[in-house]
């Protein structure tokens, strides 16, 4: 009893680790060669250095992979010596890499980007020329060993003066140096047929290596045991305390690289790939990268602080593994039969007791798997027709599993696994998506692509599907069923989005305002919301009300708007699928995080209604190669991520020219006119790098962060002059952020001419040349403008000349004019008036202003005149009281010959009696003079006079008008009304003629 009690907790643990085992070999796999920027496809060497960067030894020199792009570096040295191109080992020291070639051992300096003689880096090293190494190594005490090809082992102590060490110079062992290792503190190097232990020298241990021809290629310290990989045999595991020797225990030949890490070993081989060694139950897994040519033959291996694996191979390129999220669990059915490619497509999912599951799949019929055992099988009757594999649905009632096949209605007999077929002849309901039992119900509903119906579980039959409502085919392409309480049942439909069926009326409350968001696939009800998945995006639903709260689409984050599945295992997050992967929306903070393949999901497509929640709190949903099981757990690379770095620095769109790296350049100094600059940066992360968001920031030019998503790269135009302080950080898709990194200092010089002596002189010279300008300009403007006030008393002297003719002229007329009529007294009269007046005017034409008493005797003195001629003729003169006559100016000769002009062409054109009105008065600091006048009018008399007559008339008066108004700086207004156009039955004219009062004596005269 106790031996078979044994046996079966052997069978147990087995399945359990076969389980284990089958479950973490679910890795993504991404190629890189030359034609992804890689020098060269056979990858001798791989180190990781603290910045993040990958580097690989290639048959084409040294290569940096950013996760994005490859920099190629041909190893040379400032000299000109030639140097072998073939990169066979790399380690990474401080500030740089050791560099073993065919021919050399050189340093690498990471802040020039440049090869250098190992002198440089170790001062007391000095190796002669032609000494290459094919492996270096640094042990616990920061000694570096180098395992040349044919010069024996040296050994740099780099905690004692650099001091160099030599070992092994027997020229029958100096070129058979194959690896080295560390185990408590002691070195262990092979050669081709022996391991030899370093105390003060290499002494030989013996481990009765006594196979014919062996050639040892690598050894490894790995806990208490050393593994030795030679060719054409199994690993030979040595124990350090037992000193005994002994094969591996399964068969893996030909291996050529060990490399050990917490949880496995990884054995790389020749000609069968890669295999993964799982340290808890020693078992062996063939990892196999599937469509990726040349990749058998496994050169080096590399493993990094993010849980990836870096593989380089001969004539395959570069590797990247990466380990399985354990947030994401995998199952997908695998066939040992290459020529038969098992059915992965899951279209629908139940879960029995414990960790047994059914899922339909496309054209395999049902699936069972058991997730404790990891063993599946599919369950097809060949009697049925073909479409019955077709499977969406499925519920389980009495021991039965219920399917909707595309075929009809199929049970599963869990027990004797046999299945039956029960075809609807009269509802056609046969293309079935989805099957539901109601709880008080002994009827099964089924919905297909084609008709619908109920299925009698007692009698065997179908019946019509009834309900009361007057929509045609209502039933038709009902995806998911879900009985919320007593005969209600909440549906997801092709055709009408999401409905309410109620089995007691048999009626359907539809949702016009749900239905223009297309189909709907899926629901899920939380404690406050209904999430439905539909055609355009997650609709997120008042429970009670049913009134829509948000559509979570593409615009939110989403990485698609076709929802196939929606489930939640948190109060606060809603996971739901579509054909671009998964997303977990955080409704309470709007963040959204979607997972792609790189996060371990089965593919990027899932199914319509597939998801579900088992008895372990995990949400499963299937896709198209596989189910994925989401643990509520948090992945250990979703917080790792390398603070980003500047690879790329352009400078008015030419490569900056620096002999620092890029990524250690602290200052940018820069001319005036160097200010268009392009800055190109990477975070070190390939397993991450298409979910990660770079944010930047230029201050004095952003105000604050800059989110450009994926996009790596900024430009900066026109920058001015003066110092920039460039920042830049990383955000994964989780919300963490990396560390970052404000090392870089834009300097922008100023040009000379903005520097403060030469704006100083510049000031100084422009000042006095300004005020020679100035000074000269207004000894100019003085000296023109007593000109022009020279040549304005000039005109205004002609005009008085030219005025003084035409009075004479007219009052000689009169005169003529009285002799020849006989008018003897008047003309005697008139004539000694007239002397009066021209000698008074001789003596106004020699002034500039005259008073207006003055002004007023002179108008006097022409009326009397005047009076003498026209005996029908009346005048008056109004002088306002407050006005001072002696202290109010006026222009001489002005006056006159607007009265003149009134008399001679308005008032002596007609016949009835002539009156003239002449008034001075004071209005808004002006003193007004208007003449008024019972003539033929303004424009009757323009029409009678000749044109010369008006041009000497009317036209001296407004000529002398701006001469005194840009002499004196003044305004003087000047018009001339018709009557006629103020009143028709009105004939005369009246002038205005207002000057500034406040015109002072000193100014004037």
């Amino acid at each position: 009893m106790k031996r078979e009690f044994g046996i079966l907790l052997l069978v147990i643990h087995a399945l359990i680790n076969n389980a284990l085992c089958q479950i973490s070999q679910k890795y993504t796999f991404k190629s890189y060669t030359i034609e992804d920027g890689l020098s060269q496809n056979s990858v001798y060497s791989l180190a990781v250095t603290k910045d993040g960067f990958i580097w690989q030894g290639t048959n084409e020199g040294l290569n940096r992979f950013d996760g994005q792009n490859f920099l190629n570096v041909k190893v040379k040295t400032n000299d000109s010596s030639v140097h072998s191109n073939v990169v066979f080992s790399i380690l990474a020291v401080e500030d740089g890499l050791l560099i073993g070639t065919l021919e050399d051992i050189l340093f690498f300096d990471l802040k020039t980007y440049k090869f250098e003689e190992i002198q440089k880096k170790y001062a007391n090293v000095k190796i002669k020329k032609k000494i290459g190494a094919n492996k270096i190594y640094m042990d616990g005490q920061k000694r570096i060993w180098l395992l040349t090809f044919n010069n024996g082992i040296y050994c740099i102590d780099t905690k004692n003066k650099n001091e160099l060490k030599k070992y092994l110079q027997d020229p029958a062992l100096s070129s058979k140096a194959t690896s080295i290792t560390e185990h408590n503190n002691q070195i262990f190097i092979s050669t081709e047929k022996n391991i030899y232990k370093f105390t003060d020298t290499f002494e030989i241990v013996n481990m009765q290596l006594d196979y014919k021809n062996i050639n040892i290629r690598e050894i490894i310290s790995i806990d208490s045991q050393l593994w030795i990989a030679a060719n054409n045999l199994n690993i030979l595991i040595y124990n350090f305390n037992s000193t005994k020797l002994k094969s591996f225990s399964q068969n893996v030949k030909d291996v050529t690289t060990i490399l050990d890490t917490e949880k496995e070993i990884w054995l790389g081989t020749r000609s069968t790939g890669l295999f993964k060694i799982n340290k808890l139950d020693n078992k062996l897994e063939s990892i196999k990268m599937q469509h990726m040519h040349n990749k058998e033959f496994v050169l080096s291996a590399l493993h990094d602080d993010k849980n990836q694996l870096w593989v380089g191979h001969s004539g395959g390129g570069l590797t990247l593994i990466n380990s399985p999220n354990p947030k994401f669990e995998l199952f997908r059915p695998e066939s040992k039969n290459l020529e038969r490619k098992s059915d992965a497509m899951i279209l629908g999912m139940f879960q029995d007791k414990d960790s047994k599951y059914y899922f339909g799949t496309l054209s395999s019929g049902l699936l069972e798997y058991d997730k404790f055992t990891n063993q599946y099988k599919y369950h097809f009757d060949n009697k049925l027709p073909v479409e019955a594999k077709n499977i969406y649905g499925i519920i389980n009632h009495n021991d039965n599993i219920w399917m909707a096949t595309w075929a009809g209605l199929c049970s599963f007999d869990k027990q004797t696994k046999k299945t039956s077929f029960y075809p609807d002849s009269e509802n056609n309901c046969n293309k079935l998506y989805s099957v539901f039992k109601p709880r008080k119900c002994d009827s099964i509903y089924c919905s297909g692509n084609q008709g619908a119906g109920i299925f009698n579980l007692h009698t065997k039959s179908w019946h019509e599907w009834k309900f009361n409502n007057s929509e045609n085919n209502i039933t038709v392409g009902i995806r998911k069923i879900q009985e919320v309480k007593d005969n209600k049942l909440y549906i997801s439909s092709m055709h009408y989005n999401f409905m309410i069926y109620d089995l007691t009326t048999n009626t359907f409350r539809l949702f016009s305002h749900l239905q223009k968001y297309g189909a709907s696939r899926d629901f899920f009800e939380t404690e406050s919301f209904l999430w439905i998945a539909s055609d355009n995006g997650l609709l997120q639903v008042n429970k009670n009300s049913f009134e829509l709260i948000k559509v979570w689409t593409q615009d939110d984050g989403l990485a698609n708007n076709c929802i196939y599945g929606v489930s939640s295992i948190s109060d606060h997050e809603i996971w739901c699928s579509s054909n671009k992967g998964l997303s977990k929306i955080n409704y309470p903070l709007s963040s959204i995080i979607n997972y792609t393949l790189a996060d371990g999901l089965q593919d990027w497509e899932f199914n319509s209604s597939c998801t579900m929640i088992n008895d372990k709190g995990q949400i499963v949903f299937g896709g198209i190669n596989g189910v994925n099981f989401i643990n509520n757990i948090k992945s250990r690379s979703q917080n790792i991520l390398s603070k980003p770095l500047i690879v790329e620095i352009n400078v008015n769109n030419k490569d900056f020219q620096s002999d620092i790296n890029y990524t250690l350049l602290k200052e940018l100094k820069l001319d005036y006119n160097q200010n268009f600059i392009d800055l190109k940066f990477i975070s070190p992360n390939t397993s991450l790098n298409e979910n990660i968001s770079y944010l930047y920031q230029l201050s004095g030019v952003d105000e604050d962060w800059i989110n450009k998503g994926p996009r790596n790269f900024v430009s900066y135009s026109q920058l001015n002059p003066g110092t920039y302080h460039f920042k830049i950080k990383a955000k994964n898709k989780y919300g963490y952020e990396s560390v970052v990194n404000d090392n870089l200092v834009i300097s922008i010089r100023s040009p000379y001419w903005m520097k403060w002596w030469f704006i100083t002189l510049a000031i100084a010279g422009v000042g006095f040349i300004a005020y020679t300008i100035i000074s000269q300009r207004v000894r100019l403007f003085k000296e023109r403008e007593m000109g022009e006030m020279k040549i304005a008393k000039l005109e205004m002297s002609a005009l008085h000349a030219q005025m003084n003719p035409h009075f004479i002229f007219n009052c000689l007329n009169s005169i003529s004019e009285m002799i020849l009529t006989r008018d003897n007294d008047n003309a005697s009269k008139y004539l000694s008036k007239f002397a009066s007046l021209i000698r008074l005017t001789l003596d106004h034409s020699k002034k500039s202003w005259i008073s207006l008493e003055s002004t007023v005797e002179y108008l006097y003195k022409y009326l009397e005149m005047e009076k003498i001629r026209f005996s029908d003729f009346d005048y008056q003169i109004i002088l306002p009281f407050e006005i001072s006559n002696y202290d109010t100016y006026f222009p001489p000769l002005i006056i006159q010959p607007l009265v003149e002009n009134s008399i001679w062409h308005g008032l002596s054109q007609i016949s009835t009696h002539k009156v003239l009105k002449i008034e001075f008065k004071e209005i808004d600091d002006y003193l007004q003079c208007i003449i008024d006048d019972n003539g033929i009018g303004y424009h009757a008399s323009q029409f009678n006079k000749s044109q010369s007559h008006q041009s000497t008339g009317i036209q001296n008066i407004m000529d002398r008008i701006k001469l005194i108004e840009m002499k004196y700086n003044i305004k003087i207004d000047f018009k001339i009304v018709d009557k006629s156009g103020i009143n028709p039955q009105t004939k005369g004219t009246i002038v205005t003629l207002s000057v500034p009062l406040k015109v002072s004596y000193s100014n004037i005269n």
